[in-house]
């Protein structure tokens, strides 16, 4: 529940996509150790509402919400909502 309400994960064959939903009460939310396939994932999502203004993978800034299946290793997901 909390993975695909809050978070807004979306499992698909190819990677994660995210499209996270936070009330208006929370700003900050934080998921440490999730393990997907080869990787191992912290991911905090800032601020609330349904869209999202800014979406980084290991701090670089990326033109989609999704992380790539084929990625391995410890990575930092950071999202911040409109």
């Amino acid at each position: 529940m909390i993975y695909h309400g809050l978070f807004g994960m979306n499992f698909e064959s190819d990677g994660i996509r995210f499209a996270p939903v936070v009330p208006a009460p929370f700003t900050q939310l934080s998921l440490a150790d999730v393990r997907y396939r080869d990787a191992r994932l912290r991911i905090t999502v800032r601020g609330s509402g349904t869209g999202i203004r800014e979406f980084k993978l290991d701090g670089q800034k990326q033109r989609q919400p999704f992380f790539a299946a084929a990625n391995r290793g410890e990575h930092l997901i950071e999202i911040e909502m409109k």
